[in-house]
């Protein structure tokens, strides 16, 4: 029973006095905080991930932003199917871009249509900017994470560290004071000691810090107590397949798809000016436009060529600019009884709006095709820091993979020796401080292999990241962009041969297809007008035919011939209004062909300059060869109005009685002095309208 006491005894003492070291251990680390009870609340890496997606402030207003284009997008087509039922006559053509007179003289179908673009092109990138968000929300998280974990590590690898030396140091002492170890050993480990307390000082302000990390991302409430369990990264790469990565990177990456987003708003620049000098005035300025078009493309797609900008400023657009001014050089003279009056002709230009227009921005095309070729650099320099940033972080990940296999390597290595200075000691063969310095590099490897599959982690997030997901598309995690939302006004009926007018996601385009049905046997069409003008070229009919850009004639219509491979086998005209419709199919003979009608050669209108003088402008948008017009009264006689030819682009003033009916006057074009052809003036609303080739 004494015994039994006694021995009670010792043990509440030897207790006692760990307690007491340990209490001097915290209160010199940090009096605030007790690592006790550390495993209050647990969280994962995919929780990490969920809860910072969610909380994603950037990802949430991506996605409010889309859901609000969606809803945009949705009632622009509810509109447009309305207007298609309201409006009787909105019959569209590809060929080409008619400025028709402002207030309101395009329907409501094609005003709404025009919005489309903008709205898919908006749609489009605020859904590649969600599917960004969700990856980089991904990476962050994951940085994060590995970050607590590596913390987290060390604060508990420091701890058994003090544990494992504040025991190993008790033993020393005791052994010192019956003569039985060195002192040097005890001051050895005392020193040790200190410097894991300073070592865990600091490992718990790192946690701290990296847990206030984590808590910003997922806006959750963690402590230093919160276990974060562990989570080995692992990724099967091999080098077959970085192609593949490069295409989805270049595919997907956000940063690119805006770069090529400016570039093709930059390059549809150009061409809205070339269309727009080429369409007000015509032969005057289309060397210019023509050798621009040579050295770029007609639609500036030729990526690859750039201009030669002192040719084109000097012998193609300072030449065109002075051919435009001509008209306007000198005076008109007045002779009121014997008073003549002269007034510059350069007073009337600024009362034209193409005039004031080129007068503000003369050298608009010029600084078009600068900021086309700036946004292809832009685009270029960013695909090829994107594929060198793929290849550079895919080659680390392989480095690291081995750097890895060498930690492995060299643990089991270090452990061995550890094995082996143990053994050694107990015969008298190695010193304490050998044996203790060869734990401790055992124990060095271990948290140096550890910090190598972290840090082999973080690679592995920002290979995800930098490749648009590809390693979510390995895991079935990616989700790729579309507009397959249910709402579009194409037909889903395979049953029925039909026609549509859709616009493209990311080009200001607008495209036309077919859908028929499989027992037709055809392969390929054709888009024609109504005067038997080919659209585009002979397309499969899987296949869309694109266009720029889209516009409108009342009059006229769309036919399609539909082949199987190369025989011609259905003519097919375009019923419904709007943006779709059935195909009224015949079998291909030459009296299926519809009757060519009128197509509108381009715009007219007039404006009144005073109550005693209208001024009639016009403009060309079909490609005719001309720089001269007048303009005739359409009786049998066709006596001119105005003495002179007028050069392109210039207006006629005259008194407004003349222009009283519209649709009874002619303007005939000229070319180097010889007449081209002879229009007519349509009506679309008061005082505008198109004109129309006569027929002879």
């Amino acid at each position: 029973m004494i015994g039994n006491s006694h021995k009670t005894k010792k043990t509440l003492i030897i207790t006692l006095k760990w307690l007491i070291i340990l209490s001097l251990v915290i209160s010199l680390v940090s009096p605030t905080i007790v690592m006790a009870n550390r495993t209050t609340h647990q969280l994962s890496m995919e929780e990490t991930i969920h809860h910072t997606t969610r909380n994603n402030s950037g990802l949430r207003d991506t996605r409010i932003n889309r859901i609000k284009k969606t809803i945009e997008r949705r009632e622009a087509i509810e509109a447009v199917r309305i207007a298609q039922r309201r409006e009787r006559f909105p019959w569209f053509t590809l060929l080409m871009s008619i400025n028709l007179p402002q207030k309101n003289t395009l329907p409501r179908a094609i005003e709404l249509l025009m919005k489309l673009p903008e709205i898919n092109s908006e749609l489009h990138m605020l859904r590649h900017k969600e599917q960004y968000e969700t990856i980089v929300s991904k990476h962050d998280a994951q940085l994060a994470y590995y970050d607590v974990l590596l913390a987290q590590y060390t604060v508990n690898r420091t701890w058994d560290y003090i544990y494992e030396t504040q025991e190993a140091l008790e033993r020393l002492r005791r052994q010192q004071r019956i003569g039985l170890a060195d002192i040097r050993d005890v001051e050895y480990l005392e020193g040790a000691l200190e410097g894991h307390q300073t070592t865990l000082k600091k490992a718990i302000q790192d946690l701290e810090k990296s847990i206030d990390k984590i808590n910003k991302l997922t806006q959750l409430r963690t402590t230093v107590n919160t276990t974060f369990p562990d989570y080995v990264p692992s990724v099967n790469l091999d080098r077959s397949q970085l192609d593949d990565i490069i295409d989805h990177a270049i595919k997907y990456d956000y940063s690119l798809l805006e770069a090529t987003q400016e570039r093709k708003i930059a390059q549809a620049r150009v061409v809205e000016l070339i269309d727009l000098y080429n369409n007000r005035w015509g032969s005057t300025v289309r060397p210019m436009t023509q050798y621009v078009q040579s050295q770029i493309g007609r639609q500036a797609e030729r990526l690859d060529r750039r201009i030669n900008y002192d040719v084109f400023i000097n012998s193609y657009y300072e030449p065109a600019l002075n051919r435009i001014e001509a008209p306007w050089s000198g005076s008109f003279r007045f002779r009121i009884l014997f008073i003549t009056i002269r007034i510059p002709k350069e007073w009337f230009k600024l009362g034209t709006v193409a005039e004031r227009y080129f007068d503000d921005e003369k050298y608009a095309l010029f600084n078009a095709l600068v900021e086309r070729d700036q946004a292809i650099d832009m685009e270029n320099d960013i695909r090829e820091n994107l594929i060198q940033q793929v290849k550079d972080t895919y080659f680390t990940l392989k480095q690291m993979e081995a750097v890895n296999e060498d930690a492995i390597r060299n643990l089991a290595r270090a452990e061995r020796n550890y094995e082996i200075s143990l053994r050694d000691n107990k015969l008298g063969l190695v010193t304490f401080q050998e044996l203790h310095s060869e734990k401790m590099n055992f124990y060095e490897q271990q948290d140096g292999s550890y910090e190598a599959l972290l840090e082999y982690g973080k690679t592995i997030a920002m290979f995800n990241m930098f490749s648009s997901g590809y390693l979510d598309v390995l895991s079935g995690d990616f989700q790729a962009t579309s507009l397959a939302d249910g709402d579009s006004w194409i037909s889903e009926s395979g049953e029925i041969a039909s026609w549509y007018i859709e616009t493209l996601l990311t080009d200001y385009k607008f495209t036309f297809g077919v859908q028929v049905p499989d027992t037709l046997g055809v392969t390929d069409y054709e888009l024609y007008t109504a005067n038997h003008v080919q659209i585009g070229d002979r397309t499969v009919v899987s296949e869309t035919i694109s266009h720029l850009p889209l516009s409108l004639e009342e009059s006229s219509m769309l036919y399609v011939k539909f082949y199987k491979d190369d025989e011609l086998r259905y003519i097919a005209q375009l019923d419904g209004f709007g943006v779709t419709g059935p195909l009224l199919l015949q079998e291909a003979t030459e009296d299926t062909l519809p009757e060519a009608i009128d197509i509108a050669i381009g715009t007219w209108q007039v404006s009144m300059e005073n109550q005693y003088r209208a001024i009639f402008e016009m403009g060309i948008h079909q490609d005719i060869v001309w720089d001269e017009y007048s303009l005739h009264y359409g009786d049998r006689d066709g006596i001119q109005i105005g003495s002179e030819r007028t050069n392109a682009g210039a207006p006629i003033g005259h008194l407004p009685s003349t222009f009283s009916e519209p649709e009874k006057l002619k303007v005939r074009l000229y070319s180097n002095g010889s007449f081209v052809t002879e229009l007519g003036l349509q009506v679309v609303e008061n005082n505008a309208g198109i004109l129309v080739e006569l027929s002879e």
